[in-house]
């Protein structure tokens, strides 16, 4: 799925990013918007990628066409934040990443914990468990490790 939001987002840097006469950015770009939610093209481009991932979530949680239309829906809305998400890291990676001082870097990475969030909270929503470990103490560390005595 990486390889072909990689694709996808290389394919729109391809396009011309400004208007020659204007040189106003073109709507559609990767240089017109931060995060590309609202880009007609970005979703068309990974449109093949939302679809196999959907096949995978419902396959993974055994819902045919007969499931109900929440469930349905909360799975269409997993994908596409989960390739939102993969977007904005490949662009936030592009940019030199996280730790900048850039305001366009800093904008994406605030959207990309949002949709981060977003994913955490759909998966949950949809079956993804918490699991919570069993942390010995540090004095029963200490018993189990005899070179640390």
């Amino acid at each position: 799925m990486h390889a072909q939001v990689r694709a996808a987002l290389d394919a729109l840097a391809e396009r011309p990013q400004r208007d020659p006469v204007t040189q106003q950015f073109i709507a559609g770009s990767t240089n017109a918007g931060k995060t590309l939610e609202r880009s007609e093209a970005f979703w068309s481009a990974v449109e093949p990628a939302k679809r196999m991932l959907v096949e995978r979530v419902r396959t993974d949680l055994a819902a045919d066409d007969g499931a109900a239309e929440t469930l349905l829906g909360l799975i269409d809305g997993y994908a596409e934040a989960r390739l939102f998400r993969t977007s904005m890291f490949i662009r936030l990676v592009d940019l030199g990443g996280p730790i900048t001082t850039k305001g366009k870097a800093r904008a994406l990475y605030r959207a990309y914990l949002g949709a981060l969030d977003r994913e955490m909270k759909l998966a949950q929503t949809l079956g993804l468990e918490r699991r919570s470990r069993q942390v010995n103490s540090p004095s029963e560390a200490l018993m189990h490790e005899p070179e640390l005595r």
